[in-house]
Parts: C-alpha cells; structure tokens; sequence
C-alpha cells in the first residue's frame, strides 16, 4: 500500500513525500504525472521503512523535470494527479464553528405492535433555518424483551433515510436498547428545519416492548452568506461566498427596498464561492441586490 502523505507546492516546485513499504516488487511502478497547471519542477522524496530495522532509509532524488516520474513502490499502479488535488484542497470552503441542536421526547410509553413493519412514527419539528448537518445522534430507549426485533428508521425533510438499527439475532437478552445511541453522517449537507421522523418497528412476532423516550440532535454548522458588488464597465458583478457546497440561494434585486424580483439562481460549489454578472444593471437602474436561502 503506497502512501502520499504530503503535497505541497512552493516557488513553482511541487514537492511530494511518498511512503513505501520494504521490499517492494521490483517489477511494479508507482507512476506520479502532473497534469494541467505544468509545474516547471518535482521532487521526489521516497522513504522506506523497514518493518525490522530500526531506522528508515532516505532516498532523495534531486530535482527531474515533470511529465513523470516512476518510482519502485508496491503491488499497485497508482496514479496521483498531484496538482488538481493541491488546488483543491487550497481552495476549499472552511466550515464554521461546530454546534447543535437538539429536541427530546420522554414519558412515551408507546406500546411497539409486534411483528408489524408500521411500527411506532414519532416526528421532530426543527425551526432552524440556516443550520447545515453534518451528523445525527439518535438516543433511543426502547425496552424489549428480544431487542434485535427492532428496525430503527430515521427520515429527514428532504427524505434521506438512515438505517440506524436493523432486525438481527441472536442477540444478548441481558440487555436491550437502554439510552443507545445511534449516529449517521447520511444527511451531511442537508437543512436541519422542517419534520424529522422516527420509526421503531418490530419486523418479528413472539416478543413485545415498548417506546419510551428518544432524543434526536443535528451536529452541524450555521453558514453565513456575504454578497458584494463590484463594478465591471457598464455592468455590475455579484460576488456570493457561503460555506454551504450545493446549497441553492436565490439572487434578488430593488429599486427602493421594498419590491424584489428574481434575478436569478446560483448554486454554492465546494470552494464556497460563485459569482453572477448583472449586464443590465446599470441600464434597468437596479441599486440594491440580496442573497436569500432558498428550501
């Protein structure tokens, strides 16, 4: 297994840290190109690390032209393409602060029909507008008698499911799901507000329990939108910068505050940043512009 721990690119010269184990087969390459921008150098650094010996041997290569450099290095042909990683990664969207939100039921005593796929639905309403999840945490306790009956179903508001607990056995019947703590990163990027659903459903009959308390928290960042203007000429460009990749905002203008029209939609990439150029702007005397969440 080949290792790229490092890239880096200073003064024009990418400079790339490979990682190799011992003896690797010497009729297998590790092929590096660098592909568009060119980069005028590379250099090489490849450090074996004997699984025996105490110290590692370095072996430094002085600095060869691109196109390609072959290296001995494992059992695969891997191929880096070094300068659209570097570029990527410099140019990505720094998320805020981590924070949560949270809604707890309790007290629900809500008897699980046995052996029926409809289950037990209890729904979250979360008012959050502008919070981005990341992750979920679903704290259940359910107790039953042979808990690996139980299939746990979480559903957002855009209707993204996670499978949190299936129907399995056997299972331990010295204890059951007791404050258990579910988690699930299949709705990273989704809007935390609207309805939250959570069904519990006993897929198995012979056995019965009951539903009595579940606490749901989004783990998840509150983007902050920033629209600036910029004069080009005779139009006006719109700069819109938001942590919020594939999040929809609708750009809108006035004349006086007070009535606004659509003037068109963009779409956050991953660098967080996207652009529009208004070229009739100064013609249709539009003076305020507004960047607005849209669902």
């Amino acid at each position: 297994m080949v290792r790229a721990s490092s890239l880096t690119q200073t003064h024009g010269t990418l400079i790339v840290l490979v990682i190799v184990p011992v003896r690797p087969p010497p009729s297998v390459t590790l092929r590096v190109m660098v592909l568009e921008p060119p980069v005028a150098n590379v250099k090489v650094i490849t450090l074996l690390l004997p699984m025996m010996a105490p110290l590692g041997r370095v072996h430094w290569k002085d600095t060869i032209p691109t196109s390609s450099v072959e290296l001995l290095a494992s059992n695969v042909q891997l191929w880096l393409v070094l300068q659209a990683a570097v570029n990527l990664a410099t140019n990505w969207a720094y998320l805020g602060p981590l924070t949560n939100v949270s809604l707890v039921q309790t007290n629900l005593n809500s008897p699980i029909p046995d052996g029926n796929s409809n289950g037990v639905t209890r729904f979250f309403t979360f008012t959050n507008v502008n919070f981005r999840v990341e992750q979920v945490t679903l704290t259940l306790t359910a107790p039953h008698v042979y808990w690996g009956d139980l299939a746990v179903t979480l559903t957002s508001p855009g209707g993204v499911q996670s499978r949190l607990a299936e129907l399995h056995y056997p299972v331990d019947t010295y204890y059951c799901y007791d404050a258990w703590a579910f988690s699930s990163v299949r709705h990273w990027g989704e809007k935390a507000n609207g309805v939250w659903s959570v069904k519990v459903a006993d897929l198995y009959a012979g056995y019965t329990g009951n539903l009595l308390a579940l606490d749901l928290t989004l783990y998840g960042t509150t983007p902050t939108a920033a629209l600036t203007v910029a004069k080009t000429n005779q139009s006006i460009r719109l700069n819109l910068q938001a942590a919020a990749p594939a999040w929809t905002y609708a750009i809108e203008y006035s004349t006086n505050l007070n009535a606004w029209s659509s003037l068109t939609n963009l779409i956050i990439p991953t660098t967080g940043r996207t652009n529009l150029l208004d070229a009739n702007a100064l013609l249709q005397n539009r003076r305020f512009y507004r960047a607005r969440l849209l669902p």
